[in-house]
């Protein structure tokens, strides 16, 4: 498990499954942000609650087993269908 942590240190967790980051001001760099999580394959629990969030990308989460994705208090509108696929089309 991993929680509330500065991102620039998760790139070496490949074996992480577990990440709490609620609260944690992710918007500011969201893209940066959210391509190293992006990398962590082996997440199977994902808690970005109150990060300010305005979009997440097609494939963020593709490739992963998530079975818990927390994205409450975020400003996200929409969600593509494509969030767990990687695919744009």
């Amino acid at each position: 498990m991993f929680y509330n942590a500065t991102l620039t240190y998760l790139e070496t967790c490949n074996s992480l499954e577990e990440l709490y980051l609620s609260s944690n001001q992710l918007w500011n760099n969201q893209d940066k942000n959210l391509a190293v999580i992006q990398r962590l394959k082996k997440l199977v629990h994902v808690d970005l609650a109150s990060n300010g969030l305005k979009s997440i990308p097609n494939g963020t989460f593709s490739d992963m087993s998530l079975t818990v994705l927390n994205l409450r208090d975020n400003a996200i509108a929409h969600l593509d269908d494509q969030l767990f696929s990687g695919s744009d089309a």
